[in-house]
C-alpha cells in the first residue's frame, strides 16, 4: 500500500533522528491524502460493485464478495486513522492544509463505527468491540423484524401493526364501531411498542456506549458531536432546529385542532379529548409521524380523492424517457445512454431485490451513475424515479471533486434538492401530481401535504432531542421512556392512550436510533425544500409555480449548488439556492397560507381550542362495552336500509357507541352525497323504548319520546342531511315498546309526516308510501314491504346454470341447504332453498327479511350473503360456503381422535372471548 510506505518513511525520519532543513508538513500531507484518495478510491468502487450485484442478484456468491469487500473498506479507513494518529498528523494539519484539504483529512479522521474496526495497526481482522458492535446492530435489526405480538387470535409483526395502522381509516369497522376500534387498535399499538422496547432495551444501552465509545477515537466528546459534525464545526443544529421549529409551531398547532375536532367527532369526546393531547395511536401510522391516512377525514373538498394510485397510460419505459425529458426541460444535462441501460427501473426476475436507489460507483467513466426500483405504472412510482434522478443527477454533478469530497455540502441537501424537483411535479406535472388538480383543489393538495409534513417535523424534532440526551448522558437510563412521552406531548399535542411502563422504549421501533443513523438531516430538508422553491419561482407565488415555465432554468442553480459537493461549508452552497445562510422556517407558513386560512376559518366557526393539555386517556374498563345499558336488546350492530327508487337500495351498518354527526357524515361520504326517498332504521327495542344511540338521549322512551336529545338529533340529521325534500324516516319493528300509540303520536308531532314508526320489522302495518315509482304514471298507495322486502329482479334460471350441484348439507320445515360449485372460478357456494309457494304474506315477508338482514351484516365472523333470488316459486338465499366446517364436526373430529382427547378449557375460553369480542 502506498500510504504504508509514506507513513514508514516519515516515521522513520523521526526516530533516526535526521533533522532535514525544513519539512514541508503541507506536502507531506496533501502527499499522504492524494495517495489516500487513489487507493480508498480503487477499494471501494469494488466495493459499490459488488454491492450491486448482490442486490439486483441474490445468490450466496454475490453476499460474500459484497461482506468481504465491506470488511476491505472498513480496515482500509480504520488503518488510514491509525496512521495519522500515531504519526501525529492530527495536530499538524489544521495549521498546514487549506480549508479544502483539511476537509479531506477529515474524511480520513472522522469515520464513524470504523474507528472501532481494528484494535491497533497490526491487527488483521475485527477487534471483539466492534463485534460487538455489529452483532447488537443485527440483534436489535432482528427483533424489529420479527417480534410479534398476539392480541386475541392474531400474531402480528411490527410491519403488520403499521399496516393495520395505516389502514385503519380506509376499514368500515372503524366508522361502523369506533369505540371497539379504538380499543382494538390501541391493543395492536401498545403491544408490539412494548414488546420490542422491552426486548431491545438492554442490548440498546450497550450499543449506545459503543457509538459513544467510536466517537471517542474519532475526537469527538460522544455520537451526539460527531453526527453533528457533518454539518460543519461551526453550527448549532440544536438551536437551528429549535427556530425553524418556533416558525412553523403556530399553523402545526391549527392543523392539529382541527384533526383533533374530527377525531373527536368519530370516536366521541369520551375517548378524544377536544381540549386535551390527541391519542397517539389513532394518526394514521405507527409514531405519528405522518397524518395523511386521516386525508379523507379532512379533506376540504370530498368530491376530489388522491390519485396516488391510478395508473397511468404509459409503461415504464416511457415513464424513464418521461423524467428524462423533464429534467431537461428543467436545465439538466440528458444522461449518458451507459445511465439507462445499466439501471434496472422494474423487477426482472425474483432474485433482484425492490431496494429502491440512486446509485454512486466513484467510476471515472460514464458508467458511474444507476438507479435501481421496481416500478409499475402508478403515479407514486412516477414520483419516486423523479426524486431518484434527482438524486443520481446530484451524484454527477460532484463527480468531478476528489473522492473524500464526493459528498453534499451538508446530510440534508442530499434529500432536499431531489424533495424540490418532486414538490414541483406533484402540484404541476398532469402525471406527477397527486390530484385532478384545478384551483379549487389546491386546497385539497395543501391539506394533503400539510398532514405528511407538519407531523414529520415534529416527530423529526422529537426524535432527535431524545437522541441527543440519551446519547449524552443527560437523561438516567429510568427515565428514558418518560422523557419520550414528554417530548412527544409538549412538540407533538400527542398523549399515551395507556398508562406505560418505564421499561419500555418505543424510539427504539426506529431504525434511524439502531444504526445511529442522523434524523436533524429530515427535518432540515422539509423545512429547506419551501425556501429553495420560493427563491425559484417568481416574488409573491409563495413557491407554488411550475418551475419549467415560470422560472428561469433552475436547473442551472441547483446544479451550481451540487457540483460544489463538500468543498465549502453549507452555509455557502445554500446562499446559492436561496440568497441566505440559513434556514427558516417561514417559507414553508407561507406555502401553506391559503391552508392556514382554511383552518382558521374551521377554529373560528367551530370555536376550537389551539393547543393542548394533560388529561388522563380514557380506561377500557370505563368505556367498554361500548354501548351503555339499555333496556333495548344488547345487540352492536345497528343497520340503516336506504331507498331511492331510481336506484338500487342501500344500506349502511352502525353501533350504539357511534355519535348522528359520524354516522350521517359517513353516509354521505360513501354515497357520494346522494338522497334518498326512504330511510328505514333497523334499531334494537324493547319494552322501554327504542335505542338508536349511545345512552340515554340515544333512546326514545315510552315515557318522554322526543326527550332523548341526541336520538332527536339523529332523526333531524337524517332528514336534512340524507332525504329528499318528501322523505321519510320508518322506525321498523317497534311492537314491543310500551304506549306504542302514544310514541308514534308524540313522533309525529315533532316530525310532521317525515317519521313513522311500525310494529313489524318488515313495515307490513304501514299501509301506504304516497309517492311515483319510475314504473307508474301516477301517485300510488304502496306497502313498505314493496320496497324493502323483495328479491332481486333478475332470471334464477340463468344464475342457475351457472353453477354445478353438489349435494344436500341440510334440510328444514321450510327449506333445504345445497352446495353448489361456481363453473366459472370453481368456488363453492351454499344455496338456501326457501319454498315459499304455500306461505303467507307474513311468512313470505320473513323470508326475505332474512336476506335483507343478512345483506347489511357484513363483518369476518358472519356468513357472507351474495344474492338472492326466485326461481319456480322459491326464494334462493345464495351464501358463503364455510368450508372449515361447523362446531359440531369439530367436536366430532375431537371425540373419533385415539386416544379421545377433549378439549382444553383454555382453548374454549380463548374461542369463546375470540368470537365474543370480534361480534361485539
Amino acid at each position: 500500500m502506498k500510504i504504508l510506505t509514506i507513513a514508514i518513511s516519515a516515521f522513520l525520519d523521526g526516530i533516526c533522528g535526521q533533522q532535514a532543513p525544513q519539512r514541508d508538513w503541507g506536502s507531506e500531507l496533501r502527499q499522504l491524502l492524494d495517495v489516500y484518495s487513489s487507493d480508498y478510491g480503487v477499494i471501494y468502487r469494488e466495493h459499490i460493485k459488488n454491492d450491486w450485484n448482490q442486490l439486483t442478484n441474490r445468490t450466496k456468491e454475490n453476499f460474500d464478495k459484497f461482506t468481504d469487500s465491506r470488511k476491505r473498506v472498513s480496515v482500509f479507513r480504520s488503518k488510514g486513522q491509525l496512521y495519522v494518529l500515531d504519526l501525529g498528523y492530527k495536530n499538524l494539519y489544521n495549521k498546514y492544509l487549506t480549508p479544502l484539504d483539511q476537509k479531506r483529512m477529515d474524511e480520513v479522521l472522522r469515520i464513524g463505527i470504523d474507528s472501532l474496526v481494528l484494535s491497533d495497526l497490526e491487527s488483521t481482522d475485527y477487534s471483539q468491540k466492534f463485534v460487538n458492535l455489529t452483532m447488537l446492530r443485527h440483534k436489535l435489526q432482528l427483533n424489529l423484524d420479527v417480534t410479534t405480538v398476539t392480541v386475541g387470535a392474531d400474531e402480528l409483526r411490527f410491519t403488520d401493526v403499521q399496516n393495520i395502522l395505516n389502514t385503519m381509516y380506509k376499514m368500515p369497522s372503524t366508522f361502523e364501531s369506533p369505540c371497539m376500534a379504538y380499543f382494538t387498535q390501541m391493543d395492536f399499538w401498545h403491544g408490539i411498542l412494548a414488546k420490542i422496547g422491552r426486548k431491545s432495551r438492554p442490548d440498546f444501552i450497550k450499543l449506545r456506549d459503543l457509538y459513544n465509545e467510536a466517537a471517542a477515537k474519532n475526537g469527538f466528546s460522544g455520537a451526539t458531536e460527531e453526527l453533528l459534525y457533518e454539518y460543519g464545526s461551526g453550527t448549532d443544529i440544536k438551536s437551528l432546529v429549535s427556530s425553524i421549529w418556533i416558525d412553523i409551531f403556530p399553523l402545526y398547532k391549527k392543523l392539529h385542532s382541527v384533526v383533533r375536532y374530527e377525531l373527536a367527532a368519530l370516536f366521541t369526546e369520551d375517548l378524544v379529548d377536544i381540549q386535551g393531547a390527541i391519542p397517539a395511536h389513532l394518526m394514521g401510522s405507527i409514531h405519528g409521524d405522518t397524518w395523511e391516512n386521516l386525508f379523507e377525514l379532512l379533506s376540504p373538498d370530498e368530491e376530489f380523492e388522491l390519485l396516488d394510485d391510478e395508473e397511468l397510460f404509459m409503461n415504464v419505459k416511457e415513464m424513464v424517457e418521461y423524467v428524462d425529458n423533464m429534467f431537461k426541460d428543467l436545465g439538466f444535462p440528458p444522461m449518458p445512454q451507459d445511465f439507462f441501460e445499466n439501471s434496472k427501473f422494474q423487477k426482472l426476475d425474483k432474485s433482484d431485490s425492490c431496494e429502491a436507489g440512486a446509485w454512486d460507483f466513484k467510476s471515472p467513466s460514464a458508467d458511474a451513475f444507476r438507479i435501481h426500483m421496481c416500478a409499475i405504472n402508478k403515479r407514486q412510482d412516477l414520483r419516486q424515479m423523479i426524486f431518484l434522478f434527482a438524486q443520481a443527477h446530484f451524484y454527477r454533478a460532484y463527480s468531478g471533486l476528489d473522492i473524500l469530497l464526493q459528498k453534499p455540502a451538508n446530510p440534508s441537501l442530499f434529500h432536499t434538492i431531489p424533495d424540490v424537483i418532486r414538490m414541483f411535479a406533484s402540484l404541476h406535472d398532469k402525471h406527477a401530481q397527486h390530484f385532478n388538480m384545478t384551483a379549487t383543489t389546491e386546497i385539497n393538495y395543501l391539506m394533503y401535504m400539510a398532514l405528511k409534513e407538519l407531523p414529520f417535523l415534529a416527530f423529526a424534532k422529537s426524535l432527535e432531542e431524545w437522541r441527543w440526551k440519551v446519547f449524552s448522558g443527560e437523561y438516567p437510563e429510568s427515565q428514558f421512556q418518560r422523557q419520550w412521552e414528554d417530548i412527544v406531548f409538549e412538540n407533538m399535542g400527542l398523549m399515551q392512550p395507556i398508562e406505560r411502563d418505564m421499561s419500555d422504549m418505543d424510539p427504539l421501533t426506529k431504525i434511524h436510533i439502531l444504526l445511529n443513523i442522523d434524523y436533524a438531516k429530515y427535518f432540515l430538508s422539509s423545512a429547506s425544500v419551501y425556501e429553495i422553491l420560493a427563491s425559484l419561482c417568481p416574488l409573491n407565488s409563495d413557491g407554488r409555480c411550475d418551475l419549467r415555465n415560470d422560472a428561469k432554468r433552475p436547473g442551472t442553480i441547483l446544479i451550481s449548488a451540487m457540483s460544489k459537493g463538500n468543498t465549502m461549508p453549507w452555509e455557502g452552497v445554500y446562499q446559492t439556492l436561496t440568497g441566505s445562510t440559513t434556514i427558516s422556517g417561514q417559507a414553508l407558513r407561507n406555502y401553506f397560507k391559503p391552508l392556514e386560512n382554511y383552518l382558521d376559518k374551521m377554529i373560528e366557526s367551530r370555536n376550537l381550542k389551539v393547543g393542548w393539555k394533560k388529561t388522563k386517556p380514557a380506561r377500557k374498563k370505563d368505556i367498554l362495552p361500548c354501548s351503555a345499558a339499555s333496556p333495548c336488546s344488547t345487540l352492536q350492530l345497528l343497520a340503516l336500509v336506504l331507498l331511492d327508487l331510481r336506484e338500487n337500495t342501500e344500506s349502511y351498518v352502525y353501533s350504539h357507541d357511534s355519535d348522528a354527526k359520524t354516522i350521517v357524515r359517513n353516509i354521505k361520504r360513501r354515497f357520494k352525497e346522494r338522497r334518498f326517498d326512504v330511510i328505514g332504521i333497523l334499531p334494537t327495542c324493547g319494552e322501554g323504548g327504542i335505542n338508536l344511540l349511545n345512552g340515554k338521549d340515544g333512546l326514545i322512551t315510552p315515557v318522554d319520546p322526543c326527550g332523548g336529545n341526541s336520538a332527536m338529533q339523529f332523526l333531524k340529521n337524517i332528514m336534512d342531511d340524507l332525504l329528499n325534500n318528501r322523505g321519510l324516516v320508518h322506525i321498523l319493528g317497534a311492537k314491543n315498546v310500551k304506549n306504542y300509540d302514544f310514541v308514534n303520536r308524540e313522533l309525529t308531532k315533532r316530525f310532521p309526516d317525515r317519521v313513522v314508526l311500525t310494529r313489524d320489522s318488515t313495515g307490513q302495518d304501514v299501509l301506504v308510501v304516497n309517492t311515483a315509482r319510475p314504473q307508474d304514471s301516477e301517485f300510488v298507495k304502496l306497502r313498505i314491504q314493496d320496497y324493502y322486502f323483495k328479491s332481486s329482479q333478475v332470471d334464477g334460471s340463468k344464475i342457475l346454470n351457472g353453477y354445478e350441484k353438489l349435494n344436500v348439507v341440510g334440510k328444514g320445515a321450510q327449506g333445504t341447504a345445497t352446495l353448489f360449485k361456481n363453473k366459472a372460478d370453481g368456488k363453492h357456494v351454499i344455496m338456501k332453498v326457501v319454498h315459499t309457494d304455500g306461505m303467507s304474506q307474513t311468512e313470505r315477508m320473513q323470508a326475505l327479511n332474512e336476506a335483507n338482514v343478512l345483506k347489511v351484516l357484513q363483518h369476518p365472523n358472519i356468513i357472507r350473503y351474495i344474492q338472492n333470488f326466485e326461481n319456480e316459486g322459491n326464494l334462493h338465499l345464495m351464501m358463503e360456503y364455510a368450508d372449515d366446517g361447523s362446531l359440531d364436526r369439530h367436536l366430532q373430529c375431537q371425540r373419533d381422535t385415539i386416544p379421545r382427547r377433549p378439549i382444553p378449557e383454555s382453548e374454549v375460553i380463548r374461542d369463546c372471548c375470540d368470537m365474543f369480542f370480534k361480534c361485539s
